[in-house]
């Protein structure tokens, strides 16, 4: 009768022996995602927010074409006073001082616009880079939802088992 006993339990105690010895048990690293590119592309983000690419890349363009146009005006200036006879008059000087405000003007307003533009691209830069980080927490929080799951269904496997075995003897 001890045997008939034993012989009923028996699958029970080895699958007991298994789950005490850890055997199946879920691990924590199983269930985590892996957001190591998520962590490179938020880094890349918040690297490119401290440089001034979008401010450099506006601004060359137009340094270009003021300088360009500075670089016309003097000419025509020096054509226009060579013409008339005003070389090294005051009036070609007044003319080569109002272009050279006109640069300098042209300069001002070509800062101001690629400093707006670096500031709308780090915004947008930003609110990227918070949405990638709400979305690794969100991947986060999903895997430790599921491994929670597991657990407990692994701790209800346990239970049930003792039941079967202590069923199955009586």
């Amino acid at each position: 009768m001890a045997w008939q006993l034993l012989a009923a339990a028996a699958p029970y105690l080895v699958k007991g022996v298994g789950q005490a010895m850890g055997i199946g048990r879920p691990e924590k690293e199983d269930f985590m995602p892996d957001t190591s590119y998520m962590d490179k592309y938020i880094g890349n983000l918040k690297s490119r927010m401290q440089g001034s690419e979008t401010q450099h890349m506006a601004m060359q363009p137009m340094l270009r074409t003021i300088g360009q146009q500075g670089r016309r005006q003097t000419r025509q200036i020096e054509q226009q006073a060579a013409k008339t006879g005003m070389t090294g008059s005051g009036i070609e000087a007044q003319q080569r001082l109002s272009s050279q405000q006109n640069v300098i003007t042209g300069l001002q307003e070509a800062g101001e616009k690629a400093t707006a533009l670096q500031v709308a691209e780090n915004r947008r830069m930003g609110t990227e880079s918070d949405r990638a980080v709400m979305e690794k927490e969100r991947m986060i929080a999903s895997g430790e939802q599921a491994f929670e799951q597991a657990e407990k269904g692994y701790n209800q496997g346990i239970k049930q088992n003792i039941l079967e075995g202590v069923g199955a003897v009586a």
